[in-house]
């Protein structure tokens, strides 16, 4: 596999995308009318290869927290780089999926295919996997398929990473957000689920309803790194849903999320590094993008609760999640 950096840009006369084979990652999307980014990215390529955000990036091979860097699978216990506070695993380690180099192949003008292959044991997860992702363009929609297949038992939960803005401001003040999902996953002081599945109701998880984010960016309401439970069972194929609605009252941009995953972790940037140098001029830190990750639910590897993130030879890994905008 090549290291040298390289980008894809597809497009319509709608959206267009660009995509950087490091991380396979989202680093601009534009929607026909509007100059600015509705993603972050950085001002260089290069940028990418040191930058510890995740910024656009398909996070895995498990994304999101892996309590004690550890998890058994067919009666062996597997051990994982403890990269996040020297004792858990975060984002399949230092050089996950996301911080690795994807052969990028342009299918169409609208559609361009990544692979990533990683042999067994890498990072400690067992099994020879490969992992596929395709951008796809359809409308003013930004489509993803994720994949992964695997010689034996292993496990896979890829996020896509991007840190969405949708008005090129300093910050994410001027946005509003709606989350249909009932209930949220709590988290430890390590930002690892205690295991329990509580109501948003009257807590300030709650976005059943349109709400801004000027509390947050403002101080006035603690910040979010947490999962919602879009679905709670274990079945492998799961119906395409509505997962989130962003909307910026600034540039009249709305956001809808389809996916398939059985989880939602929202997480307003707040641990972005200020300063940060991004594209078109612009300077980025804390609160200049809202994550919204579809993926499995935070360290499900090791709670036999949670909808399960295990992968088999004749079960491989399969996602879809859609991005649709619109200008209101």
């Amino acid at each position: 596999m090549s290291d040298t950096l390289y980008d894809v840009t597809i497009a319509n006369d709608k959206l267009s995308a660009t995509i950087l084979n490091f991380g396979a990652r989202l680093t601009d999307l534009r929607l026909q009318g509007h100059a600015h980014s509705l993603v972050l990215g950085l001002a260089n390529l290069s940028d990418h290869l040191d930058d510890p955000s995740h910024m656009g990036a398909i996070a895995g091979p498990v994304a999101n927290r892996i309590s004690n860097a550890s998890a058994r699978i067919a009666g062996r216990k597997h051990r994982f780089e403890a990269n996040e506070n020297d004792i858990q695993t975060l984002h399949g380690g230092h050089f996950g999926t996301g911080r690795q180099f994807w052969h990028l192949t342009k299918l169409s003008d609208t559609m361009v295919h990544g692979s990533l292959t990683q042999p067994d044991g890498t990072l400690g997860f067992p099994g020879h996997r490969v992992f596929s992702v395709i951008y796809q363009i359809i409308g003013a929609s930004l489509q993803m398929h994720l994949s992964c297949q695997t010689d034996r038992p292993s496990w896979c939960n890829l996020a896509p990473h991007a840190y969405f803005n949708l008005d090129g401001s300093a910050d994410i003040q001027h946005h509003h957000l709606h989350i249909p999902t009932t209930h949220y996953l709590p988290v430890d002081g390590n930002q690892i689920p205690t295991g329990d599945i509580v109501p948003v109701q009257d807590t300030r998880f709650d976005f059943q309803t349109m709400r801004s984010l000027s509390e947050f960016t403002t101080g006035t309401l603690d910040p979010i790194d947490h999962n919602y439970c879009l679905a709670n069972d274990q079945s492998a194929v799961r119906a395409v849903q509505t997962a989130a609605t962003l909307r910026s009252e600034k540039s009249g941009i709305e956001m809808e999320l389809f996916t398939d995953q059985s989880g939602l972790q929202l997480y307003f940037s707040q641990f972005l590094e200020a300063g940060t140098a991004g594209q078109d001029g612009q300077i980025h830190g804390p609160f200049s993008g809202i994550c919204l990750e579809p993926q499995g639910w935070p360290d499900a590897v090791n709670k036999p609760a949670f909808p399960s993130v295990e992968i088999f030879p004749e079960t491989p890994y399969l996602s879809t999640s859609r991005f649709s905008f619109t200008a209101i």
